[in-house]
């Protein structure tokens, strides 16, 4: 314990320099969800309007403690059983293929992302196109039977049919209205063929995978209340982006009072990925990550990362046979750093974790939706760490119907639901 703390605390001064922005609450602001939702919105504007990183932390959320730790025991438990037990609910392949969609994702599965339209780093500086060295547990939602009447799991032609016409077609990227090219359906608009697109969508929407309850009969459980409490949170984020996007118009009601509308972000069937992972004990080079330089594709992320402390672990508190890995537990409960690292300021700056807070990033569709007011920041996780590491993450997107702007498409439109599997590599 008394050596991890020692490289904890090294690793704190070292980074001290690069995380003094941090300290500024006018640019990374800690939001506490026991303000007014006036200061809250005011929070995220003023931090878009100085250019922040696109990081913020949520304090006071009113999430207890118990259900990330729970979620954290769990997932370690998880991650303790045996490769065949975990290969049992493999991702890669599910649902027909090669490709990557829900389940146990091995390390080197992921990664080797390429940079979007979004991306805040200059030209010059490439993309790694590494690979991840991370494992994670996935889940997506929503799953089959919550949408199966969606004409986009049904019937995918007609589906793109009505969005053509229930949409706005005027003319984007100088294309007049009726030119070939301004329909969605075109496929010079097309991110793959309407086959390879709908059985994405299919995957991405298969039932999720579990352990099988004798071995790990309270996982389940721990998971589902986990992902209940985000979901009303991210009810909370939706509401707090729409409105620091500022208003989209001001209606004159029937009693001659003003009404002032914000632009709505559709999120009744909001598609999300949960990502349970584990960074392990690795004396990696500075060159490997646990997950690589990338922006996140949804509109925003929830992210609980912390190292395995004692509390996570069966037997630890116990005088007597404690397990060995106990020794290596942080027992710190100040702030610190868990290998995440954004780029800021043409350059890589280590992110701090403050316990109890939920730290939120800034992704690709919200910064699209906003024409680019909120940046989607560009980050990665550290692999090398002499302690085991965790983190709870969720990712946030609108409904998959719903057009975002594309500067790569001729119609200067995409649907969130093909974005999404384009980026998740599941075309």
């Amino acid at each position: 314990m008394y050596l991890t703390l020692v490289v904890l605390a090294l690793f704190q001064l070292g980074a001290a320099a690069e995380t003094s922005v941090f300290e500024d609450s006018s640019i990374f602001p800690r939001v506490d969800l026991r303000q007014s939702l006036d200061e809250i919105v005011l929070a995220l504007r003023q931090a878009a309007d100085k250019g922040g990183p696109g990081f913020f932390y949520l304090t006071n959320h009113g999430i207890p403690e118990s259900v990330f730790d729970d979620a954290i025991r769990e997932s370690h438990r998880f991650y303790s059983l045996p490769m065949r037990k975990k290969l049992e609910i493999n991702s890669v392949g599910y649902g027909g293929g090669t490709k990557v969609s829900k389940g146990y994702t091995p390390p080197f599965s992921e990664g080797s992302y390429t940079k979007d339209a979004t991306d805040v780093r200059p030209s010059d500086e490439e993309a790694s196109g590494k690979r991840n060295l991370r494992e994670s547990y996935v889940f997506r939602f929503p799953e089959q039977e919550a949408i199966a009447n969606e004409k986009y799991f049904s019937n995918y032609t007609a589906f793109l049919h009505d969005v053509e016409r229930n949409s706005d077609r005027g003319a984007r990227n100088g294309l007049a209205d009726d030119a070939p090219q301004a329909r969605l359906s075109h496929p010079s608009n097309r991110v793959g063929s309407v086959d390879e697109v709908h059985a994405a969508a299919l995957r991405f929407h298969l039932k999720n995978q579990w352990p099988s309850p004798s071995d790990l009969e309270s996982l389940r459980p721990a998971y589902e209340r986990y992902f209940s409490e985000m979901r009303q949170l991210s009810h909370k984020m939706f509401d707090f982006f729409s409105r620091a996007m500022g208003p989209s118009m001001n209606t004159r009601l029937k009693n001659g009072d003003d009404k002032t509308v914000f632009p709505s972000i559709p999120h009744d069937r909001s598609m999300v990925t949960f990502n349970m992972v584990h960074y392990p004990i690795m004396n990696a080079s500075a060159g490997d990550f646990g997950i690589v330089d990338h922006t996140d594709w949804e509109a925003f992320t929830l992210l609980y990362p912390t190292y395995l402390l004692s509390k996570h672990v069966d037997g630890c508190s116990a005088a007597v046979d404690r397990p060995r890995e106990c020794a290596t537990l942080s027992s710190q409960t100040g702030i610190y750093h868990t290998g995440l690292e954004v780029w800021y300021q043409d350059k890589w700056m280590a992110v701090p974790r403050i316990p109890g807070a939920i730290l939120v990033n800034q992704g690709e569709m919200l910064s699209r939706i906003s024409d680019g007011k909120f940046k989607a920041p560009v980050h990665r996780v550290l692999a090398h760490s002499d302690s085991p590491r965790y983190s709870l993450i969720s990712f946030w997107a609108p409904d998959y119907e719903f057009l975002l702007p594309d500067p790569e498409a001729p119609c200067g439109k995409v649907l969130v639901g093909e974005h999404y599997l384009r980026r998740n590599a599941m075309i």
